[in-house]
């Protein structure tokens, strides 16, 4: 697992017993800490091994004292560890460094071995077990060991981008999924899923300067589809029926008929056409723009009609349906309530501390709000009419989404958070 959110700043590994419900500092000594790592100790407990800026260090109960191990890891800036089996017994410890490749111990940190054979970037920023495999996410792309390390391979076929700075390993059929950056269209601002008729389904990723890819395999391979968009910085996307739109910035909204093989704008009266959300309720479709408020259209697309009564702030940064009610959170503005499909608005707003709205998330009868300046996620049981806060603050919340019985947030600089809806819901109630 790694994390260079660590670079804002040095905070250390912490711990909690309780299930994050309280957590203290264990005392390590470097605190710039990019990934953290277990592995059985053989004497029935656990090692703890932390990744930082000033190399491997190890603790063997559960944080409260550390020790450097070092020895042969002769690059100390650690971005990456991860721990595999190793056929004898005992355990493989990697460690990703940023210049100096991939590194080995057998014996828990002890001794450190580089073994970049076929690595030809050395810049390790993600490194993932699947069975037998060993990946490494790179500055230069994708690579693969089959063999714990001793060769590897570039796997990168298909990949936008070659900066890969996370990994992961999903499901029985061990999905690898690659995070990658450093140009604009890896900047991923909207996701959408659709039917594909034969029982599977269509996975879209709207990109920032990239247009929108098309995956009918869970993400295994990426198709442009960007016939027709003429606006490639896609900010939103909605799914109605068979209708698929994206809201662009500066494009207006386009429509495809057919899972994205082509494109057509559709902003007859859309005045503006910065669009950052998009909502479908029904037959109506909803257009949250940054400056021009919402519009709404009641046929595709083909026509828009304002729809800002009452709306005092027009810089729209989500929009959300729950039943009848339509909900647009602002930028400055909090967020407003219309129960009338857009004909006039109110402020929802007793109780959010913060009204810098980034993201939007309904689940049954609750509406929760992101906020960005540190304001984190609220929630509200009652349309809007009063809100509290979760317990995630000081973060700056760009995304929520919904999943099972989780509420998951995206934050800029902080990863992603996940908890229990019914928890959240208990403690801010006062229900147990």
């Amino acid at each position: 697992m790694a994390d260079n959110a660590g670079r804002r700043g040095g905070g250390g590994v912490f711990l909690s017993t309780n299930n994050d419900t309280s957590w203290t500092a264990t005392g390590l000594a470097n605190t710039n800490v990019s990934a953290l790592a277990v592995s059985p100790n053989g004497a029935g407990g656990t090692n703890l091994f932390a990744g930082t800026w000033g190399g491997v260090f190890l603790s063997t109960n559960n944080g409260t004292s550390w020790s450097a191990v070092n020895t042969g890891l002769t690059y100390l800036e650690v971005h990456a560890l991860a721990v595999s089996p190793n056929g004898a017994g005992g355990t493989n410890l990697f460690a990703g460094t940023y210049g100096g490749g991939v590194f080995l111990s057998t014996n828990n940190g002890t001794s450190w071995t580089e073994f970049n054979n076929g690595l030809t970037s050395t810049s390790v920023c993600a490194l993932a077990v699947s069975s037998t495999n060993l990946f490494a996410g790179t500055h230069g792309g994708v690579f693969l060991s089959t063999n714990n390390g001793t060769s590897w391979t570039a796997v990168k076929n298909g990949l936008p981008d070659t900066s890969v700075p996370h990994l992961a390993v999903s499901g029985a059929d061990d999905w690898v999924f690659a995070l990658v950056e450093s140009n604009k269209k890896s900047w991923v601002w909207a996701l959408a899923v659709s039917p594909n008729g034969p029982g599977g389904t269509n996975l879209f990723a709207g990109t920032y300067g990239g247009g929108l890819f098309l995956s009918t395999n869970n993400g295994t391979s990426w198709t442009a589809v960007n016939n027709g968009l003429t606006n490639t910085s896609v900010r939103a996307l909605a799914v109605s029926g068979t209708n698929l739109f994206a809201g662009t910035c500066g494009g207006g909204v386009f429509l495809s008929t057919n899972n994205g093989t082509s494109w057509t704008a559709v902003n007859n009266g859309l005045t503006d056409t910065n669009v950052f959300a998009l909502a479908v309720s029904g037959t109506n479709l909803f257009a949250g723009t940054y400056g021009g408020g919402v519009f709404l259209s009641t046929n595709n697309g083909t026509s828009w009609t304002e729809v800002n009564n009452g709306l005092t702030n027009t810089n729209l940064n989500a929009l959300a349906v729950s039943g009848t009610n339509l909900f647009a959170g602002t930028c400055g503005g909090g967020v407003f309530l219309s129960t009338n499909n857009g004909t006039s608005w109110t402020a929802v707003n007793n109780g959010l501390m913060n009204t810098f709205v980034r993201a939007l998330a309904v689940s049954g009868t609750n509406l929760f709000a992101g906020t960005v300046e540190g304001g984190g996620v609220f929630l509200s049981t009652n349309n809007g009419t009063s809100w509290t806060a979760t317990g995630l603050t000081n973060r700056d919340v760009m995304a929520l989404a919904m999943s099972g019985t989780n509420l998951f947030a995206g934050t800029w600089g902080g990863g992603v958070w996940r908890r229990p809806i019914f928890d959240i819901i208990n403690e801010t109630t006062g229900v147990r």
